[in-house]
């Protein structure tokens, strides 16, 4: 049953940073976040996902001690998968996000103010490729949906021959942006994708590092702490054979002497 328990403590931890203590009749009681109870001899309390509306209604980890208003404990939980999955989320992926709107900001703002000075198969100017209050990579949506007024032309005499203004639009992939750090779009991309591939493999090769040091104390509390019934049995069994042949060699050894003890007389 201690062994048993030991395993349901350590799959919690596994979850959730924990701390326990042992009394004298040999209880444990399980802490959680600053000191929280999460088990006791009577009960066991919840920790709950609750929408958070300051953060775009992400859920904040709460704990239930079944009276009173629920804590908030997303910020003192300190290692597990909870640990993980918070810290991906809250702050490797909002690093990605705010690139990818900076990115989108910028080509939003660019393209606009190129296509703004061009004219459409129809005449018309002045008019934005996309929306302008779609500057985030979750809002990005096209401003036209008529093809004719796509401004490809640098002048209005020069529709429909002209498409010195298209040409102008897909140079901006090339072009330096201040907004970008001086940068291409190209280049801003490529560097935030490096950068980005570079933290999944760091993190792969820490991950890796930390599962063979896992499999390693896993190994070494089994041979401390478990205990196979049937290798106790076995050994047993050998140390009882061993027992039984000294025996045996010492009462031969004490006949062989009381032998030579009578043929001396």
């Amino acid at each position: 049953m201690r062994d048993q328990r030991g395993r349901f403590l350590n799959d919690l931890a596994g979850l959730v940073d924990i701390s326990s203590i042992e009394d004298a009749t040999g209880q444990v009681t399980v802490f959680v976040g600053i000191g929280q109870l999460l088990v006791t001899e009577q009960k066991a309390y919840e920790l709950t996902g609750v929408a958070n509306v300051a953060n775009n209604g992400l859920l904040d980890v709460r704990y239930d001690g079944g009276t009173g208003p629920n804590t908030d404990i997303t910020s003192v939980i300190g290692s597990g998968r909870l640990k993980g999955l918070i810290d991906a989320r809250d702050t490797t992926a909002v690093g990605l996000q705010t690139s990818l709107n900076t990115l989108t900001s910028e080509l939003v703002s660019q393209v606009n103010a190129q296509h703004r000075l061009g004219y459409g198969l129809d005449g018309s100017t002045t008019q934005d490729f996309f929306e302008a209050t779609g500057t985030t990579a979750s809002t990005i949506s096209l401003a036209l949906s008529d093809r004719q007024k796509i401004a490809a032309s640098s002048t209005a005499a020069g529709v429909p021959g002209n498409n010195v203004n298209a040409l102008a639009l897909s140079s901006l992939q090339t072009a330096s942006v201040a907004g970008l750090g001086n940068t291409t779009f190209q280049g801003y991309y490529s560097a935030m994708a490096g950068s980005f591939g570079a933290t999944i493999q760091g993190v792969t090769r820490d991950l890796q590092g930390q599962e063979i040091l896992h499999d390693q104390l896993l190994a070494h509390r089994a041979e401390v702490a478990g205990v196979s019934m049937d290798e106790e049995l076995i050994n047993l069994l050998k140390y009882q054979r061993a027992f039984e042949a000294a025996s045996k060699l010492i009462t031969t050894s004490d006949e062989m002497l009381q032998t030579i003890l009578t043929l001396k007389r």
